[in-house]
């Protein structure tokens, strides 16, 4: 059923080498850049203040000269004051480049606190997996995956490594995406720059979403907009007639109807303009995102091509009409200028055609948003699994289908390891689990790797099902419902004892495999039972591993109870395994690697020893 292998290092030394040697470039270049922006800076200072002192004095004598000074200076201020600012942004642009980088190389070294932090994200106790295998949260399988820069994208990457249900046929599509991406690096890092120039923490789409919902009714009603139109035009011609024809100044009692008809609903236009003002930002970051993907050429790329469909009708490109947004939220914001407000509305209702255009952009884009949203969403949780695989080439996509009758369920893995662990650090072992109604009990030593072995074989799974490269030579396995029983912890809050939140998540997975579904339950138990007696733990342990056993079911189990492993001589397709210690000059160490059959070993009195606690009895509990 398992075989050892010897330790795999990871191939990412040259990735290593890559990241390393662009931080070393970018730092040079953007160092040089900062020198010519400095001077570039004394300089503009400089053609400043002389151009004022040269064209003041010339202009004594001659204004005529003075003035011409005085323009060719300020054009060649211009010209300074405009590279000025290109140097600038390609500071700020090479900056982004080498933080990207530099989390791209914490990745690689698994340096958590340089790896940007994990979108919090909305969790479940409940989950059959999440807390036990370090899906989600801090050092987790999310923070190690996880590129992207909209709260959706991190929330679709999290729905994927959470699947209850995976899916086959979409399994397969996300791979066939995911080869397309890897070799595409440079469209992942435009995509990542297309949103950088941002404020700290992530784009949350929702906003944009509510911005469209939040005025489904015209806020300013047609009869008013036809009413401030109709006063604005009285009011030209009133003006006219008493300029030209001498009429009394009728138009002032006009004026004065037409002012208070718009402060009337100043009020209301204020929110409204603020709250379309507040996704501006946001909106020119999807909107570069779109374009790029829209003019993207995609002759080698059938899948991503297929994907990006929707966007690519040259009759209406998102982001051509996203860009007409931006116009008009450029039309709202030169609001905030008192003076210019006034020279926009003295003559024409501006804010009541501006409010109409608004709600009529609202409802056009009602329908069509979210679903660009969304695929933007599966863009970013793409693109995280691409940089994952991109990161590590040694890493294998696996090998799935659907379990049948023909098909038993089966999970086969050669030079498995656990990706949260650093390469030089990581012991691989070979794993083959087949047939329902299998049980795999390893037994062992503290500390002897029986906890990580079932973890690695768990996210190995969760990697599988989301489309992603796993951590192995090789990887086969047929679609399961994954459930664990790893990490329990008490509940002082809910009243819980750590064994009866042992019992209920025990009883949960019980519940789960006793459920109807052709897809079979594979189950990861860490020390069943660890929180009671020996005498109750093992009649306990023994009960529960009967009862799972005869369900739709498979699974390993690790406990320190040697008794336990007699169940092979009951339970057919019952299989005994063990990790175990070696005691040399008074320490103890570990190699990490399964054995077959029962553990021949125990080393809590040995550990005991070792740290000094008087263990009178410990060379009659071994010879025992």
């Amino acid at each position: 059923m398992f075989n050892t292998n010897s330790n795999r290092m990871s191939s990412t030394h040259s990735r290593q080498q890559i990241l390393q040697y662009r931080i070393e470039r970018l730092k040079r270049r953007n160092e040089t850049l900062q020198i010519i922006y400095r001077r570039l800076a004394l300089l503009r200072l400089s053609v400043f203040f002389l151009g004022i002192i040269l064209g003041a004095g010339i202009s004594l004598q001659s204004p005529l000269a003075g003035g011409l000074v005085l323009a060719a200076f300020a054009v060649v201020f211009t010209v300074i004051a405009l590279r000025h600012q290109k140097i600038a942004r390609s500071i700020r642009r090479f900056e982004l480049v080498q933080n990207l980088d530099r989390a791209q190389l914490a990745r690689l070294e698994l340096n958590w606190e340089q790896i940007p932090a994990p979108t919090p994200l909305d969790r479940s106790a409940k989950h059959p997996y999440d807390f036990d295998l370090d899906i989600l949260g801090d050092n987790s399988l999310q923070q190690l995956l996880d590129t992207s820069v909209t709260r959706g994208g991190a929330r679709k990457l999290a729905d994927w490594l959470l699947d209850r249900e995976p899916a086959l046929i979409e399994i397969r599509q996300r791979q066939t995406l995911l080869r397309e991406l890897i070799p595409l690096r440079r469209l992942r890092e435009r995509l990542r720059l297309d949103f950088g120039f941002l404020p700290k923490g992530k784009l949350d789409g929702s906003r944009f979403v509510q911005w469209l919902d939040q005025q489904r009714q015209p806020l300013i009603s047609r009869a008013a907009y036809v009413a401030g139109l109709s006063l604005a035009v009285l009011n030209a011609a009133l003006l006219a007639l008493h300029l030209l024809a001498g009429w009394p100044p009728v138009v002032i009692v006009s004026f004065v109807v037409y002012t208070c008809l718009l402060m009337l609903h100043q009020l209301k236009l204020g929110r409204l303009f603020g709250d379309a003002m507040i996704i501006e930002d946001e909106l020119r970051s999807y909107r570069a995102v779109l374009q790029r993907l829209e003019h993207f050429s995609y002759r080698n790329s059938p899948g991503l091509a297929d994907l990006c469909a929707p966007l690519r009708d040259p009759r209406q490109r998102p982001s051509d009409i996203l860009k007409s947004v931006s116009r008009l939220l450029l039309g709202i914001s030169s609001r905030a200028n008192p003076m210019v407000y006034l020279l926009l509305n003295v003559a024409l209702p501006t804010d009541f055609i501006l409010a109409r255009r608004l709600w009529r952009v609202q409802e056009h884009l009602r329908e069509r948003v979210p679903a660009w949203l969304d695929l933007i969403y599966q863009m970013e949780a793409l693109l995280s699994l691409a940089n994952f695989a991109w990161l590590h080439p040694d890493y294998r996509f696996p090998e799935l289908e659907e379990s049948t009758t023909e098909k038993p369920p089966a999970l086969r893995a050669r030079s498995l390891g656990h990706p949260l662990l650093h390469a030089g650090k990581r012991v691989a072992n070979d794993a083959a689990i087949e047939n329902r109604g299998t049980v795999c009990l390893i037994t062992g030593s503290n500390m002897s790797g029986k906890s990580t072995f079932l973890r690695t074989i768990g996210v190995n799974l969760v990697l599988a099902y989301a489309g992603a490269p796993v951590v192995a030579q090789d990887f086969h396995t047929t679609l399961f419902r994954l459930f664990t029983c790893i990490r329990i912890s008490d509940s002082i809050a809910d009243g819980l004892s750590y064994f009866y939140a042992e019992v209920r998540r025990l009883r949960m997975m019980l519940d789960e495999a006793r459920r109807p579904d052709s897809r079979p339950l594979f189950y990861l138990i860490d020390e069943i039972f660890k929180g009671t007696n020996n005498v109750e733990r093992l009649v306990g342990s023994r009960s529960y591993i009967r009862s799972i056993a005869r369900h739709n079911t498979l699974g390993l189990v690790t406990t320190h109870d040697l008794e336990l492993t007699l169940l092979a001589d009951e339970i057919e397709g019952f299989y005994n395994f063990h990790f175990r210690e070696q005691l040399s000059q008074g320490q103890m160490s570990f190699d990490y690697r399964l054995h077959r059959g029962p553990c021949p070993t125990t080393n809590a009195l040995k550990i005991m020893a070792l740290e000094g606690l008087p263990v009178e009895d410990q060379q009659k509990v071994e010879h025992s």
